[in-house]
């Protein structure tokens, strides 16, 4: 039980930091890397933005990615779509996310 409240948590972390400007999120997402099984390899690093945890970070990779799609609807939802299609290249880019389910949110609006 103790690995889905973990997993719940860096979810909701890496959710909330995609979607506002940080606020120690960042922060509070490397310490549950560093306490947990990814000790190491998930490291902060200093953005133009600020704080942010290295993108190489593989666990940190897999859920952005996991969750782009949906970050990008939210984003449409609250009619920023210049946010959703600057998010979208960044996916694409910093994270390696495949292109289909990014592709896929923007299908229905052109």
């Amino acid at each position: 039980m103790r690995k889905n409240l973990r997993a719940d948590a860096t979810g909701a972390l890496v959710e909330g930091l995609l979607l506002t400007s940080g606020g120690g999120l960042a922060e509070a997402l490397a310490t549950l890397y560093k306490d947990g099984a990814d000790a190491g390899s998930c490291q902060m690093i200093a953005t133009p933005s600020g704080p942010s945890i290295d993108p190489h970070c593989a666990p940190f990779r897999e859920r952005v990615c996991a969750i782009s799609a949906d970050v990008l609807k939210v984003r449409l939802a609250s009619s920023r779509r210049d946010l959703a299609e600057q998010q979208r290249l960044d996916f694409m880019r910093h994270y390696g996310c495949p292109t289909g389910p990014l592709d896929a949110v923007f299908s229905g609006l052109r």
